[in-house]
């Protein structure tokens, strides 16, 4: 038999839609196109992907009985195959192998018994959190570009390849000494006083409004941090620390610019400073450790990518967050070429040209399957990308220019203008 949910997760029901020929609008939870599975012209919605596109419904001319679905039925209407051919289809696509037993019960069109329960919405930490979260990063920034941070400002460009333009797009800060904050300013009740620690502060965005908050200490008289802003003493030995009660979301994703192709990073770091050579060759983001899974409103934005490649670092931990993705749809795990990407760079790789030749492999592999003339203008900007990929055309987001009050907005930049991001 074959595993029916690991098939699920692997091939894109969007995918298949878009083959057979629908042309969706919007990149949400429940895009819609005309049908593609029957001809003659048709309402422009009459399309639906509903259950986070798990499955479709057509509202106008499929039959009741065979206008609702998951992909198997799809597939079984398109192809016009039954469900067994349909299913070994769709295997074939994920890469799944068929095991020795007696096949599932799928039910009619492949429905399963017992669908699952919703993945809960994160709704992020509370509004006074929040607040004391930007004063505390609006501080903390001020202070990067003070005299007191000299050191911490060699840090970053010297070690970690980063500068005015990453400090600024990212909100980096500096926070010279530790803090002990009261509970209640961060909306939360009793316990042990907030801790703020002494060193790099990184905050996590997400629509502009920070939800969490990860501090990069000097936390042993060997760290790299110390070796330029001085060990302090003290007995947590953690690399990080920060407020309690943050929620994690993707790191970067308040710039991503809609770029076909995502990179997915281990971490913070790794993600600023590919960005700062790559951003105009993929989007960029992190879920801030190996650990760390994506929330529905994470899994919502990665939809809209046609291609995702995961790099996390050359470690067990690493190797353990490349299982997770290896499951997920549209997902290529690869290792870094280094134990990380900012290893890499700091040993005289080319960073830009590695994500470069990551960009047009995946995109030349994205070209393959494009072949239908609805997607004659999607294929044209693809071909454009992949173009200035291989270095033979400028790239179509140099022309977006970045105003006042947008997120990444700088002027002086050491590594020139930051792209506009997409609304």
């Amino acid at each position: 038999m074959y595993d029916l949910e690991a098939i699920r997760e692997r091939v894109s029901l969007r995918d298949l839609a878009e083959e057979a020929g629908a042309v969706f609008k919007g990149s949400g939870a429940s895009p819609s196109s005309r049908c593609p599975l029957h001809a003659g012209s048709d309402n422009p919605t009459a399309f639906h992907l509903y259950d986070n596109g798990r499955r479709w419904h057509c509202f106008t001319k499929c039959a009741d009985g065979e206008n609702d679905g998951d992909l198997y039925l799809f597939v079984q209407r398109w192809k016009q195959v039954d469900f067994k051919t349909a299913v070994a289809f769709c295997a074939e696509r994920a890469g799944v192998a068929l095991t020795p037993g007696p096949s599932p019960d799928s039910g009619r069109g492949g429905k399963e018994k017992k669908a699952p329960p919703p993945e809960p919405v994160p709704s992020g930490p509370n509004e006074l959190w929040r607040q004391r979260a930007e004063e505390f990063v609006s501080y903390a920034q001020k202070e990067l570009a003070g005299d007191g941070a000299r050191e911490a400002r060699q840090y970053l460009m010297a070690e970690r390849g980063l500068f005015e333009a990453e400090w600024d797009a990212f909100r980096l800060g500096w926070n010279g000494r530790d803090w002990f904050d009261a509970p209640g300013k961060w909306g939360l009740e009793g316990g042990n006083k907030i801790w703020l620690p002494r060193g790099v502060v990184i905050p996590g965005v997400r629509r502009r409004s920070i939800w969490y908050v990860k501090v990069r200490r000097p936390c042993s008289e060997g760290d790299g941090l110390a070796q330029y802003v001085g060990f302090q003493g003290g007995q947590i030995p953690a690399k990080f620390g920060g407020p309690r009660e943050g929620v994690a979301t993707l790191f970067g994703a308040d710039l991503f610019l809609g770029l076909p192709v995502l990179l997915l990073v281990e971490g913070e770091f790794d993600a600023m400073i590919t960005w700062r050579f790559g951003r105009d060759l993929v989007d960029v983001g992190s879920l801030g450790s190996s650990n760390t899974k994506p929330d529905a409103l994470d899994k919502l934005l990665l939809m809209g990518y046609a291609a995702i490649v995961q790099v996390s670092d050359d470690d067990e931990a690493g190797e353990k967050a490349r299982e997770f993705w290896q499951g997920q749809a549209r997902v290529t795990t690869i290792k870094p070429p280094d134990h990380d990407l900012t290893d890499y760079w700091r040993k005289g790789g080319d960073l830009r040209g590695w994500v470069a030749r990551l960009a047009a492999q995946e995109l030349e592999r994205l070209l393959v399957g494009l072949v239908s003339p609805a997607f004659r203008e999607k294929r044209r900007e693809w071909e454009m990308q992949l173009a200035f990929c291989r270095g033979e055309v400028g790239s179509t987001t140099t022309t977006r220019r970045a105003v006042p009050g947008q997120v990444g907005w700088m002027l002086g930049s050491s590594s020139g203008p930051i792209p506009q991001p997409l609304p």
